[in-house]
């Protein structure tokens, strides 16, 4: 999930709270629904550190992260790049529906949630995160048994969530 987006939401993250390694796995964990691996975050963590990002204090066991004037002024650049990002990818969409006749309105809906730095689908984020971490390797399948038991529970799981959205 955080592949690409670690580094913003680190720097987020500190921005609220200086924080140890594993105060910014938990509190990840408690707004987005999953949590960065020790072997993904520290790197990060050890980069900014490198960069002048943040400044680290020992306090007991812990290391307590910090966000500096510098990783400051980087976040701030971040946000603008990113909120450019998010807002030319809307535009785009809203024209392509504009051309193609297509609904894009789910999607410009995740835009707005993105726009507002909330989870893309709301409280079922994590949900989806791991839907999509579930049918990645579905489309490498070679043994023709597990391609029919894959078929078989998609087609139950689509007609249950158009029973449950009905």
């Amino acid at each position: 999930m955080f592949r690409g987006h670690l580094k913003i939401i680190l720097l987020k993250a500190l921005a609220e709270k200086e924080s140890s390694g594993y105060d910014l796995m938990r509190r990840l964990q408690e707004k987005l629904g999953c949590k960065p691996s020790p072997g993904s975050l520290y790197p990060v963590l050890d980069e900014f550190a490198s960069q002048g990002l943040v400044s680290s204090k020992e306090e007991g066991k812990s290391k307590v992260y910090a966000l500096t004037a510098k990783g400051k002024t980087e976040l701030k650049t971040l946000e603008q790049k990113r909120g450019e990002a998010l807002h030319a990818m809307a535009s785009n969409l809203k024209m392509w529906g504009m051309l193609s006749g297509e609904d894009v309105s789910f999607q410009l809906s995740i835009f707005e949630r993105l726009e507002k730095d909330e989870p893309p689908f709301g409280d079922l984020s994590k949900e989806m995160y791991d839907l999509k971490e579930a049918i990645g390797p579905i489309a490498g399948l070679k043994d023709e048994a597990t391609r029919k038991s894959v078929k078989a529970i998609l087609r139950t799981a689509i007609n249950d969530l158009r029973k449950a959205l009905r």
